[in-house]
């Protein structure tokens, strides 16, 4: 079983972490596996093209993504949206294969001054 943990604050995304192995297939075969670390990849690209580095970690049957504290907001706002978007592709996925995948989303509200 794949564990899909996303933390948001004030409705960005801070932080990505997948633990443990889908067990849909054999190793090679399986696909549940594959799509998760496609995506966790397509992460770590994205930030790293905006030029954040080394906020990546992967071992066997581990992933984890630290977003940084971004430059400004419409960097912000632009490094969100492809976050967002492999969030939801997630999300589907952990639909699709329920016994394989258990996603969680957390989020702290945004706090009134």
């Amino acid at each position: 079983m794949i564990n899909i943990t996303i933390r948001k604050e004030e409705d960005k995304i801070k932080f990505f972490e997948a633990k443990g192995h889908s067990e849909q297939a054999d190793y090679g075969q399986d696909i549940v596996c594959s799509a998760v670390s496609v995506l966790f990849e397509t992460a770590g690209l994205g930030l790293e093209e905006c030029g954040y580095c080394d906020f990546y970690k992967q071992k066997h049957g581990y992933m984890k993504i630290d977003i940084p504290k971004f430059k400004n907001e419409e960097e912000s706002n632009k490094c969100n949206f492809l976050l967002n978007t492999i969030a939801k592709a997630l999300y589907e996925i952990s639909l699709e294969y329920p016994k394989n995948i258990i996603y969680q989303e957390d989020s702290k509200p945004i706090k009134k001054k």
